[in-house]
């Protein structure tokens, strides 16, 4: 698989994950800014961007590990446990680098709690990485038989004409 299709893999995979939170953060937005927070334009736009580019990032890196680790391996191939530790790896990587990020570039970093509660962020990334990872493989499998092999969308019933508008009746 050449290298501009995993990265193409990436970045879809990263959208799917991307798009339901946005919609969640935009919900969790406008709660927040009916509750007495920003304004409730304001709070759905910050909540739907940071919720997406979150798990946008969380998404792709499931992705580019997936990709490096089960590069000899088909999706049928791959256990639930396997996917799982890809998820949780990639999650806990994005949030790892942000993590190092946070700690080079804000100097009042030494606070134990403020610490723990980041250890804590990388903790949570995973498992939800992991849990992401083993859906989104689940949900792979099950994909090619939606559309059995050798149908085409267009052969499918109701894809073509009508056979009541062919028959002459209105």
């Amino acid at each position: 698989m050449g290298v501009w299709r995993r990265i193409r893999g990436a970045l879809g995979i990263g959208t799917i994950w991307a798009v339901p939170a946005a919609v969640v953060g935009a919900i969790g937005g406008a709660i927040s800014a009916l509750l007495g927070g920003p304004s409730l334009l304001g709070g759905i736009v910050a909540g739907s961007l940071t919720m997406g580019s979150l798990f946008f990032a969380l998404g792709s890196g499931f992705s580019v590990v997936l990709a490096l680790a089960e590069r000899n391996r088909t999706v049928d191939q791959l256990s639930p446990l396997r996917a799982g530790l890809s998820g949780a790896i990639g999650g806990g990587g994005v949030m790892g680098a942000y993590v190092l990020w946070v700690l080079t570039t804000i100097p009042a970093v030494p606070d134990p709690n403020f610490t723990s509660a980041l250890t804590a962020a990388i903790a949570i990334y995973a498992g939800l990485g992991g849990a992401l990872g083993v859906a989104t493989i689940g949900i792979a499998k099950r994909a090619p038989d939606a559309l059995p092999s050798g149908d085409r969308a267009d052969t499918l019933p109701g894809a073509g004409s009508d056979p009541l508008l062919e028959s002459g009746s209105t």
